[in-house]
């Protein structure tokens, strides 16, 4: 049996940049109010609107938590970036999590991973987004749930 968690590296997003993405795929969330709503948002667009055919290009995306914030509550007080996960591994400890030479495989962005990247965003253009709004920050690592532990609906 799998860790019940997952170590994801990926593309980390500000919440800003995040939220005017989600308005452009999905104008319905043009009044969206809370962090909460985007995130639907966009996983309401990658589920419903984006073509059959493209959602494996679709990454779902991870909330990254300000460190020490309130794990019960999720507000821009409490999430620091929005990541789009291109691979994972399984979580064995905290360890993992810290930038380091041992870590470096996690923490580094390799080809493929900016191939996965272009071609998310190519997906996003067709989809009328601009570059500003596929404005990423940086390569990041998250502990989440494993995929195995997650409920899908497609």
């Amino acid at each position: 049996m799998p860790s019940r968690y997952a170590v994801y590296s990926g593309h980390a997003m500000s919440l800003e940049t995040f939220q005017k993405l989600v308005v452009t795929l999905n104008p319905d969330y043009a009044d969206a109010a809370s962090l909460l709503q985007f995130y639907s948002g966009y996983n309401t667009w990658s589920l419903h609107i984006v073509a059959k055919a493209d959602r494996r290009k679709v990454p779902m995306v991870l909330m990254n938590p300000i460190p020490g914030a309130a794990s019960d509550s999720i507000s821009a007080e409490t999430i620091k970036e929005m990541v789009f996960p291109v691979r994972y591994v399984p979580y064995t400890s905290e360890q993992q999590l810290l930038q380091s030479d041992e870590n470096r495989h996690l923490w580094e962005e390799n080809d493929l991973d900016r191939a996965k990247r272009d071609a998310f965003f190519r997906l996003l253009a067709s989809y009328g987004a601009t570059p500003e709004e596929t404005l990423t920050t940086g390569f990041v690592c998250v502990k989440d749930s494993h995929p195995d532990y997650m409920i899908r609906s497609f």
